[in-house]
């Protein structure tokens, strides 16, 4: 009959080294399985000095060799844990690679850096994860060292600085998107700068109450440096600027109605992305179509969209 361990718990085929234990830490037992056996090192963890330690049958050996059971200390944390629980955390050893594994993902995991990658095409203009034009752009206005009307004018030594921060946050998914790195970063910026100059410009007017550029002056981003701020109202009073920008609304206005839309400078996979994340399902083209054609009222943008969202309807009813 197999003898019986404190607390009537059977051990079999064990014979514990008791002049090894003491010379371990708490909570780390040396087992010898058997004499022609290798030793088992065995990482446990006890909650109480005193208690004694939970011995537990694993089996080790193979389907044509009796398998010797081991023993082994759980982590108090995981007593009462259920199957879901247990799974959870397997799952989360698994996410680590394996020994000699060169992994992108464990880099991004020990220093923090998002990997991110450029669009795929022949002249990609953004980065396939939407954060990054946020993230890029929010540092724009406050770090703005002197009036920028156009991305044009922004001073070079800034965008050097803004760009070697964006280094310093993100790692590539691949030399290719490295190499194409200041390019689509400068387009990024490029593209957006006119935007929140824009939305920095509606704030301002619906602070000051007026409609009258002259009038928020002093009511600019409160990161902003005030005297940049108002340099840039001063541009925007020129008379040279006022004629673009009336040049530009009739420019708009003319624009052939099929490439009418409100999407902005977000491409259609981005946006189709985003619907995808917030409705936690696939989404079509059309779908996205749909609505990057609508205003907030919930009308077309112009009879050719209505047209094409119909006719599409029709085609599949």
């Amino acid at each position: 009959m197999a003898p019986k361990g404190r607390g009537g718990r059977i051990v079999r085929n064990t014979r514990i080294d008791q002049s090894r234990l003491p010379s371990r830490m708490s909570g780390e037992q040396n087992v010898d399985i058997d004499s022609s056996q290798p030793s088992v090192h065995v990482l446990g963890q006890q909650s109480n000095t005193h208690d004694e330690p939970h011995l537990t049958q694993l089996n080790v050996g193979s389907a044509s060799q009796p398998s010797p059971q081991i023993l082994s200390q759980p982590s108090p944390q995981l007593d009462g844990a259920n199957s879901s629980d247990a799974s959870a955390l397997d799952a989360e050893d698994n996410e680590l690679p394996s020994v000699g594994q060169s992994s992108l993902h464990t880099e991004t995991r020990s220093n923090r850096k998002l990997v991110i990658a450029v669009e795929k095409g022949d002249k990609p203009k953004r980065f396939t994860d939407h954060t990054v034009t946020r993230d890029i752009t929010k540092d724009l206005l406050s770090r703005m060292p002197s009036p920028a009307p156009r991305w044009q004018d922004y001073c070079p030594n800034m965008k050097d600085e803004l760009f070697k921060d964006f280094l310093e946050k993100h790692e590539f998914a691949s030399n290719y998107d490295k190499a194409m790195a200041r390019t689509v970063w400068n387009k990024t910026m490029h593209d957006r700068y006119p935007d929140i100059l824009k939305r920095a410009m509606d704030r301002a007017f619906k602070e000051a109450n007026s409609t009258s550029i002259a009038d928020i002056k002093g009511h600019g981003p409160k990161a902003m440096k005030v005297d940049v701020w108002n340099g840039l109202v001063d541009h925007w009073l020129d008379s040279k600027w006022q004629n673009k920008s009336v040049a530009g609304q009739k420019n708009r206005a003319a624009m052939p109605a099929h490439k009418l839309h409100t999407a902005g400078s977000i491409s259609f996979g981005e946006h189709k992305r985003r619907k995808e994340a917030k409705l936690k399902r696939r989404v079509s083209f059309l779908e996205v179509y749909d609505d990057v054609h609508k205003k907030k009222s919930g009308e077309y943008v112009s009879e050719v969209s209505k047209g094409i969202i119909d006719s599409y309807g029709e085609a599949i009813s």
